[in-house]
């Protein structure tokens, strides 16, 4: 008689929620069924009951989680319940929280590991950490274990893909990451990463997002940008009406993604909004053509033709429909007072007018009342465009918020005033030595007439420049990126564009901190590819598609010339990039020739994300 298989154990899954949605775009939960994982808990502060024998915790290393899974785990002892307990931090182990779990007294029930879950395919261009508390990290608090995983997620990436041909970089975080992977790379043996073929990548770039915290806060008029002003897209999926998606009405919200796989949203996710609707329209029309090809075949291999193409119509006919009723939503937003007031004081702040009372007295009264993030964002612009605002009106500002949502938000501000995001700028003084101006000392417009921020003539429906995405601006970010490493805008009439000149270089020199700049001698090349490299979004994975030269007809034998080498740079974000963003540098790729772009990121953020960390939740201050 064969003996019985063994059976696999059932395991409880008690996870972070925040690490949720980025294993969902890596694993399926019917893989993880088949490898034992019966059911999926969210780690609370309180025990839950779970009833099988072994539980797989898995958390990010933070102080208060320990405390959470110090609770379950001694609530069960309580109960004289003796489990099977794994603790797996993600992504790394964390000694500190480990003598914290010793303090409670429930290390010793514990076995421990990590999960290196490192860089997660968004897209076919953009990798992302999904850490959503790296900007809070490194810039509010100053603490660089983010920037440690990422070095180290870089690093791997040299591990499977061959070393980078050049590492440059902007900021402060950018030194940082780079001397990171340097002590990761001294590490290693020497002779072996030296002779380590070069990757895909030609160049690697580092940017700090304290260089540029403005452009997070302005609002992003792309379809995608929106997308996430209003519905907030999580780990690439929005929550939306079932009957958007033809199902049946429910209680509850329907999941849809927004990737590539989606076609159209492919076609317009990097569009300004206004051009949107025409382009559905267009659509269609075309998907009504298709339609109207169907007749009375008179042989079954014209059906079986048309048959063919019948599923692929009617995934275009589904996805449209959705994608008109989103188009809707956000067209009622876009439209109404409330946006298109705030959205006219982002622009006039943005062009130089000042913050007034007046301003701020209306902002508090609109109705319905705006909560609070909205009311801090148009004024962190504001103060942000102008060196600050002047004392006694900030005085004012921050007494009136104080009184209307609590005494809690005295750490807002101070946080806040800590990023010079929102500031007070002391009135001059007459009786002191005449010094420099308002004007000369705020930075804002020298970078706005340098950079080429702000431009008046935009068309937004066959646009030219990157300022479409915002209706009139143009990201500092993706404007430095763009004159330091790309330089992709065309003169009008033969010769270089007058942005690129030194004076820009000085001024970039001059705001934005330290460079990186690395370049390794005489790499040896791993492949070049002709055809884009793709970021799976099925899998961690790199690939390329496929390309092979073709060959005409002909009596004697072909000599096909190589392919011309594509230039891949990576664009790394260290802090989070907006959608808005990841446009415009898709847009700067399109310029450049035989040129691709890639983004990889810490994670995806907007105005709201930023500033949330940085609005203090904390009930009681006394």
């Amino acid at each position: 008689m064969k003996p019985e298989p063994k059976k696999k154990k059932k395991i409880a899954l008690v996870s972070e929620p925040s690490l949720v949605g980025p294993l969902n775009l890596i694993i399926e939960f019917k893989t993880l069924k088949e490898h034992g994982v019966d059911k999926v808990y969210y780690l609370s502060g309180q025990r839950q009951e779970i009833e099988l024998d072994t539980v797989l915790f898995l958390v990010p290393p933070r102080f208060e989680l320990m405390k959470s899974v110090a609770e379950q785990i001694s609530g069960d002892l309580s109960f004289n319940i003796r489990k099977n307990y794994f603790l797996y931090f993600v992504p790394q182990r964390s000694l500190l929280c480990e003598r914290i779990l010793e303090q409670e007294g429930v290390f010793g029930f514990l076995k421990l590991g990590f999960f290196p879950l490192d860089f997660i395919p968004l897209d076919t261009d953009v990798i992302s950490l999904q850490n959503s508390s790296s900007f809070k990290e490194t810039v509010v608090e100053h603490d660089f274990t983010s920037l440690f995983h990422l070095a180290r997620a870089l690093d791997r990436l040299q591990n499977f893909f061959g070393k980078f041909k050049a590492i440059k970089g902007k900021g402060v975080a950018s030194q940082y990451v780079r001397q990171v992977m340097k002590n990761l790379e001294s590490w290693k043996d020497q002779d072996a990463f030296d002779n380590t073929p070069t990757s895909l990548v030609n160049q690697v770039i580092l940017f700090d997002r304290s260089i540029d915290l403005l452009t997070p806060l302005c609002t992003q008029l792309s379809y995608e940008g929106l997308l996430d002003e209003f519905f907030q897209i999580k780990n690439t999926f929005i929550e939306i009406e079932p009957t958007y998606l033809k199902l049946a009405s429910s209680v509850n919200k329907a999941k849809f993604p927004l990737n590539s796989n989606d076609k159209i949203f492919q076609e317009i996710r990097d569009r300004n909004f206004s051009s949107v609707p025409l382009f559905l329209s267009q659509k269609a029309k075309t998907i009504s053509e298709n339609y109207k090809e169907f007749r009375e075949f008179d042989k079954i291999e014209e059906l079986k033709k048309f048959m063919s193409k019948f599923p692929t119509m009617t995934n275009d006919h589904n996805l449209l429909y959705t994608h008109t009723c989103l188009a809707e939503d956000l067209g009622k937003n876009v439209n109404g007072t409330t946006f298109r007031r705030l959205f006219q004081l982002e622009q006039e702040a943005l062009s130089g007018r000042e913050m007034t009372r007046e301003i701020f007295d209306e902002l508090i009264n609109i109705k319905p009342t705006l909560n609070l993030s909205k009311i801090l964002r148009l004024l962190c612009i504001f103060s942000y465009t102008h060196n600050g605002i002047r004392q006694p009106l900030f005085d004012h500002i921050r007494w009136t918020i104080i009184n209307l949502f609590g005494f809690k938000h005295i750490t807002t501000f101070l946080s806040l005033e800590r990023l010079s995001l929102l500031k007070p700028f002391p009135e001059p003084s007459s009786t002191l030595t005449r010094g420099p101006s308002f004007a000369k000392d705020n930075s804002f417009p020298s970078l706005a007439k340098g950079l080429e921020l702000i431009v008046e003539e935009v068309d937004e429906a066959n646009p030219n420049d990157i300022s479409y995405l915002f209706s009139g601006y143009a990201p500092i970010s993706c404007r430095v990126l763009d004159y330091l490493y790309f330089k992709s805008r065309k003169p009008s009439s033969g010769g270089l564009v007058p942005f690129y000149n030194r004076n820009v270089e000085d001024l970039i020199k001059q705001h934005f901190g330290p460079s990186v700049e690395e370049i390794y001698p005489n790499p040896k090349l791993l492949a070049t590819p002709a055809a884009p490299v793709i970021l799976s979004a099925s899998s961690p994975t790199m690939s390329t598609t496929p390309s092979g030269p073709s060959r005409s007809p002909s009596p004697g034998p072909v000599q096909t010339p190589p392919a011309i080498p594509r230039t891949i740079t990576m664009v790394v974000f260290i802090g989070g990039v907006t959608h808005a963003e990841i446009s415009a540098l898709r847009f700067i790729s399109k310029q450049l020739d035989n040129h691709q772009i890639l983004i990889a990121t810490t994670n995806i953020i907007s105005g709201n994300t930023m500033l949330e960390p940085l609005i203090s939740s904390q009930d009681d201050l006394l």
